[in-house]
């Protein structure tokens, strides 16, 4: 015996239920790489903000030292 017309409706809108749950789990999947990749790239920025306030630190040190010497052979 077949299918009534209204089993195979329910079969259609069945299908479709599953094909939208997994275009929203796929969906979700991306959102959380992104949001990885926003972590991992606030991490390297933070990392290159140390090194920056290193650099600027040796700069500053390097400046007063200069200044020193220029004072000394005045």
């Amino acid at each position: 015996m077949g299918m009534s017309d209204y089993d195979m409706h329910i079969k259609g809108q069945d299908f479709r239920i599953s094909e939208l749950i997994n275009e929203t789990a796929m969906e979700q999947l991306q959102t959380r790489k992104l949001e990885i990749q926003v972590v991992e790239l606030c991490s390297e920025i933070a990392r290159l903000n140390s090194h920056i306030q290193t650099l600027e630190n040796t700069l500053s040190a390097m400046s007063g030292e200069l200044h020193a010497l220029r004072m000394e052979t005045q």
